[in-house]
């Protein structure tokens, strides 16, 4: 199957947090993360494709927190 760059991008990212998440953080935050990102990837399927300019704000978005993540700067949650 082939994916469009914008899709590629978006697995990339998710597969970015699972393993910065795995990586950077302590178990109980560390399942409460997965269950986020979880959420809002399937929250955000029902995007359409050709919505562009949302899919490329959620993924500015989404490389700025997996960035918070990255600098240990989340300590709860409730920090997204």
């Amino acid at each position: 199957m082939k994916y469009s760059i914008l899709q590629k991008s978006v697995l990339n990212l998710y597969r970015n947090y699972l393993k910065t998440i795995n990586k950077n953080t302590d178990n109980i935050l560390k399942e409460k993360l997965f269950k986020f990102v979880k959420e809002e990837f399937k929250k955000n399927i029902k995007i359409q494709k050709n919505n562009i300019n949302l899919i490329e704000y959620k993924l500015r978005k989404g490389k700025i927190q997996l960035n918070e993540i990255l600098l240990n700067n989340i300590k709860d949650i409730n920090n997204f």
